[in-house]
């Protein structure tokens, strides 16, 4: 194990004392942690950043999915209808994640992600928005 795992393993294992109580599967600890790390200075806390996990089978090959509005984070459909994108001067970022602690990961992994990627950004007329 070289130095900068055994460096990681102590960051997380120090995050989990820190900030998470319960019990918490290894590898989801690792994912809380490395989201914390990705949004570090801003203003989501360890909950929304929870709701933005989204392991399982029908996940697109994302481990975290987050829409973010003018700062604020969108988690449910509910909250994404009070958003108003035809105001000006509106901010909307979408950050679709893999998290690997792995030293490498199959090309399989990030082609389920670009397929993925593309139905999330077609429009309903079945033309890609914007261009890869």
């Amino acid at each position: 194990m070289s130095n900068d795992q055994i460096l990681l393993d102590q960051c997380v294992k120090s995050f989990r004392g820190e900030h998470l109580e319960g019990d918490y599967e290894e590898s989801t600890v690792f994912e809380l942690f490395a989201l914390s790390q990705i949004f570090k200075g801003r203003r989501l806390d360890y909950e929304e950043i929870e709701q933005g996990i989204v392991d399982g089978n029908m996940e697109g090959g994302f481990d975290g999915v987050f829409v973010i509005h003018n700062d604020d984070v969108v988690a449910t459909v509910e909250e994404s209808e009070d958003v108003d994108v035809n105001r000006r001067n509106q901010r909307l970022e979408i950050h679709l994640l893999q998290i690997k602690r792995t030293a490498s990961f199959a090309e399989s992994t990030i082609d389920k992600m670009i397929v993925s990627t593309e139905l999330i950004f077609e429009d309903p007329s079945g033309s890609t928005v914007g261009s890869w």
